[in-house]
């Protein structure tokens, strides 16, 4: 399938180095010659979307709109290894055909891919979602544009 870099991501502020191993990953489905593979772009990161992704990653309920898209994945790992556990997750999920895909992990894997991503902000939380009594989840969140800019084809 693929391999990402592991990087050191000690704290939160860890944006630029989740939106590389996210680069790096849609590198990878470019050279799997997927369909619009040839125009996809590699994503920058965008401080205006750091709300979007921090709401998400501490669990809070926010109106995401609709010119963007997002994902967000809890998990008890950490750093490098919770961002590949949740690319693989989503992109294993469309490539399982006998999966009852429910639309809505249909639409966080398609925010993954999607080609005309151009600007992303990515945001990783320790213990920010308790899940039930005294669990806690580590969470990830991205909030992706979907809009063309012809300067950041890979």
């Amino acid at each position: 399938m693929f391999k990402l870099a592991v990087l050191l991501l000690a704290t939160s502020e860890c944006c630029f180095e989740i939106i590389e191993l996210v680069n790096k990953y849609r590198a990878d489905v470019v050279k799997e010659g997927t369909p619009q593979a040839e125009v996809m772009f590699e994503v920058k990161n965008d401080d205006s979307l750091k709300d979007y992704a921090m709401s998400l990653a501490y669990c809070k309920r926010v109106r995401i709109p609709n010119r963007y898209s997002y994902f967000s994945f809890g998990s008890r790992k950490t750093g490098a290894a919770m961002v590949e556990q949740a690319l693989s997750h989503y992109m294993n999920q469309l490539g399982q055909p006998h999966n009852d895909l429910k639309p809505q992990v249909f639409r966080k894997a398609a925010s993954l891919i999607y080609y005309k991503s151009t600007r992303a902000y990515c945001f990783m939380q320790l213990q920010s979602c308790m899940v039930r009594a005294n669990v806690w989840k580590n969470m990830l969140a991205c909030v992706f544009n979907n809009r063309y800019d012809p300067l950041l084809k890979f």
